[in-house]
């Protein structure tokens, strides 16, 4: 079974985002999180594959949980496909959410995991300082910037723990953020498929930016959508807003995945995950998913610009839908 191309994913989740923001009546900075959070929300339900966008940008760190995850969803476009699964999401971002606002700049609360969450948000900082260093083949420029991850991740490792259990507030919008950049970034480069079936591998036309360039953007987006978090986190209803956006980012993902060959979305309703709801069978990857994938891009691209210009804003698509 193969995957729908992930950047037409990012890009429609993107877009569910961004008009959950508008509804909602968040600010431009709360909507632009929501849009890149709900984006990475898209990639999720694609962990069932080991070559999915989702997949290799997890690396080697969650590898054997992933594995476990695989084998209890059974299948490609399994249990991971359905409208439970999108719930149960949103359900466990809400809980995470509201459950750690509580601690903020105290050190009581989850120690054990605020520590995981230090050394991962640590290791999220650094790891592009250090590969943009030595990808500059030595010299005074690459000790600068292997000093400067080490710095970078020991820094926001102490500001994690002094932040209490929000750090573990901001990890998942935080990685989800910087996953969702990571596929609009390679947006639409030219893939071919691999020995292996379902795998593919890059090809033919290069990103506009450099792995390098990529994961520094990365990494400001990262610090971005934390920055959002620390300065809007306290509003009421915060948690809700992002398990929304969340559950919303996931559910188009199932969608678009209807229109390819289907999916098991009613389950357990309809009891037999091979039992699919399909509205069409547009080719997964090929031509006219690339094309869907620019247009929702455009579309969301668009609406931004309209909404950072204040031309459209919550009232005007509340009155359009009524």
């Amino acid at each position: 079974m193969g995957m729908s191309c992930h950047h037409t994913h990012a890009a429609s989740a993107a877009l569910g985002g961004l008009t959950v923001g508008l509804l909602l009546g968040a600010s431009v900075p709360e909507v632009i999180m929501l849009s890149l959070v709900s984006s990475g929300a898209g990639l999720l339900p694609d962990l069932d594959t080991p070559s999915s966008s989702a997949t290799n940008a997890a690396g080697p760190l969650i590898a054997l949980p992933l594995r476990g995850f695989r084998w209890a969803v059974r299948c490609h476009r399994g249990a991971s496909h359905t409208l439970v699964a999108a719930l149960c999401t949103a359900w466990l971002v809400y809980i995470v959410g509201s459950s750690t606002s509580q601690h903020f700049y105290t050190s009581s609360g989850m120690t054990p995991l605020r520590y995981i969450v230090a050394a991962v948000l640590a290791l999220l900082v650094a790891k592009p300082l250090l590969k943009f260093g030595t990808s500059l083949r030595g010299g005074l420029r690459t000790t600068l910037f292997v000093l400067l991850g080490v710095g970078a991740g020991v820094l926001v490792a102490f500001l994690a723990l002094t932040l209490g259990t929000w750090s573990i507030r901001m990890l998942v919008p935080v990685l989800l953020a910087v996953l969702a950049t990571r596929s609009l970034l390679t947006f639409d480069v030219a893939r071919k498929r691999t020995e292996h079936p379902g795998d593919v591998a890059p090809e033919g036309r290069r990103p506009m930016l450099r792995k390098r360039t990529r994961g520094m953007l990365q990494l400001g987006v990262g610090f971005g959508v934390a920055y959002v978090i620390y300065r809007f986190g306290a509003k009421p209803h915060f948690d809700l807003d992002l398990a929304i956006a969340v559950g919303v980012g996931y559910a188009t993902h199932l969608f678009g995945d209807v229109c390819m060959n289907g999916v098991p979305l009613l389950w357990p309703a309809m009891p037999s995950l091979s039992r699919r709801v399909t509205l069409s069978k547009i080719e997964t990857d090929g031509p006219a998913d690339h094309v869907i994938g620019w247009v929702v891009l455009a579309l969301t691209i668009g609406l931004f610009a309209l909404t950072t210009s204040g031309v459209v804003s919550a009232p005007h698509l509340l009155h359009s839908f009524a």
